[in-house]
């Protein structure tokens, strides 16, 4: 390096200074044996190296060996390299390197934890989302309660959503940004049948009561799930006067998952309770109705940005996609309101 400081230097000296001017002012320019002399492209400058046979270049070279205590003309090359870029105006290396590129930014990775209510809907809009907003969603889903729990207990997610009145209770206790509430949409409650059963009368409540009566099995999710369904069913059941006559013949699955529909696809169960949107994903079972109006229970779903957000302006760009126009319509072929 003090060589080529010297050499820079030495600019001012005539015999040099001249070769090293021309040099610099020739539009192409070359160091022998040198692996970057046939491509080196910048952004800013462009240089190709090239040998030739000129005085100049001849007296160049040895008075660069000379101080570099006899280098070889290979060795020589990287040395120059650095020389010619220094008089030409101060490039850098950095700037002539065939492999420098700048590294694009990282795109932003949203994590949304869900009910598994509104799941058959942001299934179908995530690639949508990731499209148009360049950012990656990563989505947890679980039933409304347990969704909440982990909320509360400060698992990283930068959006939430669960029902109404869940999402307004986070927001009191802190965790979810006061304001930041938007609706998305709701889905009323619903019965399935296995596929080619026979549909119980669901026009009114009384019809309704006899289908219950006459079933010999029914399965709805635990309520001690969280699951606003189960939880919902069971005070109906109550309410009716029914959960005694059909406590026998009742059976709890664990979660909104496969099992629930399981027990009825299987002959385990001829009915069963759930959100219509669930029921309408599930190939193996088949939507007899949604309850009569009078017992109707709908879940609206909202969503929220959590105060402990690692991406708060890529969260709110999900939930203002959620609830546009474009994506209303795809929610509501899949059952939402």
């Amino acid at each position: 390096m003090a060589a080529v400081q010297q050499l820079a230097q030495d600019e001012r000296r005539p015999a040099l200074g001249e070769d090293l001017r021309a040099t610099r002012h020739r539009a192409e320019l070359a160091i022998f044996g040198h692996r970057h002399s046939q491509r080196l492209a910048a952004p800013a400058r462009k240089f190709i190296f090239w040998t030739s046979i000129a005085p100049a270049r001849h007296r160049w070279f040895q008075r660069l060996k000379k101080l570099l205590g006899g280098t070889s003309m290979r060795q020589i090359g990287p040395i120059a390299l650095a020389l010619v870029l220094v008089t030409c105006g101060g490039a850098t290396p950095a700037a002539v390197s065939p492999t420098s590129s700048a590294t694009p930014p990282a795109s932003p990775e949203v994590k949304l934890l869900s009910a598994g209510g509104l799941k058959p809907g942001v299934d179908g809009l995530a690639a949508e989302f990731e499209k148009s907003s360049g950012s990656k969603l990563t989505v947890a889903y679980g039933t409304a309660g347990a969704v909440v729990d982990r909320v509360q207990k400060g698992e990283a997610a930068d959006v939430v959503i669960a029902p109404g009145p869940q999402i307004d209770d986070l927001q009191k206790q802190g965790k979810v940004v006061p304001g930041s509430r938007v609706d998305i949409a709701k889905v009323g409650l619903g019965v399935f049948v296995r596929k080619g059963s026979a549909k119980p009368d669901l026009s009114s409540v009384e019809g309704f009561t006899r289908s219950l009566s006459t079933a010999k099995a029914i399965v709805y999710v635990d309520p001690a799930s969280g699951a606003a369904s189960g939880i919902y069913i069971a005070s109906l059941l109550d309410r009716l006067g029914l959960a005694a006559e059909m406590q026998p013949k009742t059976k709890l699955s664990p979660s909104p998952d496969a099992p629930l529909y399981e027990s009825v696809a299987s002959g385990e169960a001829d009915l069963g309770f759930s959100l219509i949107t669930e029921i309408l994903a599930q190939p193996s079972v088949e939507l007899a109705g949604p309850l009569p109006s009078a017992i109707q229970k709908y879940t609206q779903f909202a969503a929220g940005i959590t105060t402990g957000s690692q991406q708060p302006d890529a969260g709110k760009a999900l939930v203002t996609f959620l609830s546009s126009p474009a994506a209303q319509a795809v929610l509501r072929t899949k059952g939402f309101e």
